[in-house]
């Protein structure tokens, strides 16, 4: 009987047994679906035609949109981001720092035994000596023009002077794990270093010094005394600087004034190398004898590195009237049985280029050099035999180009001249500086004086001028007539980072 009764529920229509469907997650944007995944993601982030989701696995996906929709790019492994976000519109991850720290450094409420620290049950206590590395104290919520917002104030033992330094990331290709080719990594580094100027219970406003590039996000701790680089900043790439320095100069024997000004525009690049433009001088001048002019322009770049760099460049400089003050040498002339001059009769313009040097930062510490070659025709002067003496040096019947023949001899480059600037930082934004500048061009300039940042702190978005005295000088002969303007000088400059 049991047995018919187990049969028979045997054969009983049972209800079907419902199986688990494996479940996706679509990733929208909008009403179109990119991809499924089998979990959802941490994070996806857009920015206009690029998509970037952060799975649940700790995979960074890429997908960029194209005439056939949605496309996926290369992924990147990060088992540590935990999000992604849009700083200023651009995309960041976000990763969790797992740290380790001594276990007496934490209240665990327990009471203490005797001869042993907390927390150990084996070693005797002993002194622990504090570690030198500052600990995470905050984040940065907002970064401005040279300064940023962090979220600690007075309830983490900080006030106004205190000096903090900031922690970011960066991705560093180095040799693959795998043993072939390379990989991104992200490893920790300085962003910059800063001092608190307002603080409040959670928030502080902290002063960035020169050479930092803080980003939200950024970790915030402790600066040791020796982690501040006045004198040796780090370098900031991917920025142009323009700027203009005004000189007038004050004639002293000939009632006149003249200006030696200066221009230019400088980009500075990600990798180490620059490039700039620049009107150097720019000479200009008035007086009742005449107007000198004299004006240089010229195109350079080359290596740039933190601590140094070196470049080389091509322009173009003027000079009205004969610049033959450029210099003056004399030779035999072998032909004629003769002395000859060799000069640059009746040349206003020439080609020439530059070599230029810096030792030191360029926002620090640092001498910085130029120097100028001007290709120039030369000539060679003899004596024709045709002049008497007597009416070339006495009655002035003769000219000098009656008694002597002229020939030229070719081109060759001549030295220009040599700029010269000084810089000292005497603060984080404020530096003096001296500049010195003379040559062939008819310029000479020698001047002293200080220059401060004043918005920013030497990034993008900075506004610095300077003021300095010295002494000038401008040459020149206009309409065949020697000018010189000389006197005293004073400048003002101003310079903007974009």
């Amino acid at each position: 009987m049991s047995g018919l009764f187990a049969l028979a529920l045997i054969a009983l229509p049972l209800p079907a047994q419902e199986l688990d469907a494996p479940t996706t997650h679509p990733v929208m944007v909008g009403e179109v679906q990119v991809t499924l995944l089998p979990d959802a993601p941490r994070s996806v982030v857009q920015q206009g035609e690029r998509l970037w989701i952060l799975t649940a696995d700790g995979v960074i996906q890429s997908w960029m949109l194209g005439p056939g929709g949605w496309g996926q790019g290369p992924e990147q492994a990060a088992p540590s981001a935990s999000g992604l976000v849009l700083v200023q519109g651009a995309p960041w991850v976000v990763v969790h720092e797992v740290k380790a720290v001594p276990l007496g450094t934490y209240d665990l409420g327990l009471p203490p035994q005797a001869g042993f620290s907390v927390g150990s049950s084996a070693e005797p206590s002993a002194p622990v000596a504090e570690s030198p590395a500052s600990s995470t104290l905050g984040a940065v919520l907002n970064v401005g023009q040279g300064a940023v917002v962090v979220d600690i104030g007075r309830g983490a033992g900080i006030s106004p002077g205190t000096d903090l330094r900031f922690m970011g990331t960066e991705l560093v290709e180095v040799p693959s794990l795998s043993g072939t080719g390379t990989e991104l990594r992200e490893v920790g580094r300085v962003s910059g270093t800063g001092r608190v100027r307002m603080v409040e219970d959670d928030r502080a406003l902290v002063d960035l010094d020169r050479g930092g590039r803080v980003a939200i996000g950024d970790q915030v701790e402790l600066s040791q005394a020796g982690l501040r680089y006045p004198m040796a900043p780090e370098r900031l790439g991917g920025l142009r600087e323009s700027g203009l320095v005004v000189r007038p100069v004050l004639g002293l024997d000939t009632l006149g004034v003249a200006f030696i000004n200066e221009l230019w525009t400088t980009w500075v690049f990600d990798k180490p190398w620059y490039a700039t433009a620049r009107v150097a001088p720019l000479g200009l001048g008035w007086s009742r004898e005449g107007n000198p002019i004299s004006v240089a322009g010229l195109v350079s770049g080359g290596y740039d590195a933190r601590y140094f760099s070196v470049g080389l460049g091509a322009g173009w400089s003027m000079l009205n009237g004969d610049p033959s003050s450029w210099g003056r040498s004399y030779e035999y002339a072998q032909d004629g049985g003769g002395w000859g001059a060799v000069q640059f009769d009746d040349v206003d313009n020439a080609f020439s280029v530059v070599q230029e040097a810096r030792l030191g930062a360029r926002d620090g510490l640092s001498l910085s050099v130029r120097n100028t070659f001007v290709l120039v025709p030369q000539q060679e002067s003899t004596w024709n035999g045709t002049c008497d003496g007597y009416d070339y040096y006495y009655d002035g019947e003769m000219t000098w180009e009656d008694c002597y023949d002229v020939t030229d001899t070719g081109k060759s480059f001549e030295y220009g001249g040599i700029a010269m600037t000084l810089n000292v930082p005497v603060g984080s934004r404020t530096d003096l500086f001296s500049d010195f500048g003379t040559g062939g061009s008819g310029v000479t300039w020698v001047e002293g004086g200080v220059a401060t940042w004043l918005r920013g702190h030497g990034d993008k978005g900075s506004l610095g001028i300077s003021v300095a005295a010295g002494y000038g000088s401008l040459q020149a002969q206009p309409n065949d007539e020697w000018v010189e303007l000389y006197g005293p000088l004073v400048s003002l400059g101003a310079r903007w980072r974009w």
